[in-house]
């Protein structure tokens, strides 16, 4: 495992069983980036590369994740 690596899924999409997702969590950017100049992404671009339709590939960055506290901050911040 990679160093940075949180968490993977893998599933169908919902609406086009042909179509595969992969997600993953990482815990910073530049382990992202180190990760994207891996030799395993490096394979997985050569296994997207061989699908017979073109692949889309989508980079999220989210800058914060913010849980219930941060939802009854902005309900109930008394303006």
């Amino acid at each position: 495992m990679e160093r940075g690596f949180i968490d993977g899924r893998i599933y169908q999409h919902v609406d086009d069983p042909d179509v595969l997702c992969l997600e993953q969590d990482w815990s910073t950017a530049g382990e992202l980036d180190s990760h994207i100049r891996s030799i395993c992404f490096t394979n997985l671009l050569q296994i997207i590369e061989s699908a017979a339709e073109a692949p889309v590939l989508e980079v999220h960055v989210i800058s914060a994740v913010r849980g219930l506290e941060y939802v009854d901050s902005i309900r109930f911040r008394g303006d």
